[in-house]
């Protein structure tokens, strides 16, 4: 946590198997919080499900109807490349 109001979270490993299904509690977690920002730093992620897409998806959603915002740092080329390919970046901010 930054302040009150911004957080982020570091995100290390693969996101799919045992660390997947606890990244994904995570991002459900964030919907119920009172952060207006919450970067997630994805600079040490490897692989991504589409499940975890989704509820990022789902998570900038309900963040973005309470005038709230999510944005991805750090993100491998790899990570970037599938981001780009479903065109993530229209809808969450990303930098690599």
């Amino acid at each position: 946590m930054i302040s009150e109001t911004e957080t982020i979270i570091v995100v290390s490993g693969p996101l799919y198997g045992e660390a997947g299904a606890e990244f994904e509690k995570k991002l459900d977690s964030l919907g119920g919080a009172t952060y207006v920002t919450v970067t997630l730093d994805l600079s040490m992620a490897v692989g991504i499900t589409s499940s975890a897409i989704a509820k990022l998806v789902a998570l900038q959603k309900k963040m973005r109807a309470q005038n709230r915002s999510i944005r991805i740092r750090g993100c491998s080329e790899a990570l970037y490349s599938i981001f780009e390919r479903i065109k993530l970046p229209t809808l969450i901010e990303i930098t690599k």
